[in-house]
């Protein structure tokens, strides 16, 4: 059995190496979720779109579930604009405070 590398898992965990943040990624059904490492808290999920070449940034609402953000849609972008998204949080919907 040949194990094929994912090229976006590994792009979401350098880049939060990188910036030394305290998390772990699971690939699960059709996107990746991101989580604190030290009490598994919810951080972010990047939904991909169609075809793979976006994500769809959700945040995990009091409600215990993902959800897009904002009241029209969504926030769609490349996988790049939303791994600083998500590390800037403009929002502050992200990281627990």
């Amino acid at each position: 059995m040949v194990i094929v590398p994912d090229p976006n898992l590994s792009r979401i965990t350098e880049f939060f190496e990188t910036k030394k943040a305290p998390v772990f990624i699971k690939k699960i059904s059709g996107g990746y979720s991101i989580y604190m490492t030290e009490d598994k808290t919810p951080v972010a999920r990047f939904r991909l779109s169609e075809g793979n070449n976006s994500v769809e940034v959700l945040w995990w609402r009091h409600r215990e579930k993902w959800a897009s953000i904002g009241d029209f849609g969504g926030i769609i972008c490349s996988l790049d604009e939303a791994l600083e998204y998500v590390m800037d949080d403009p929002l502050e919907c992200f990281w627990p405070y």
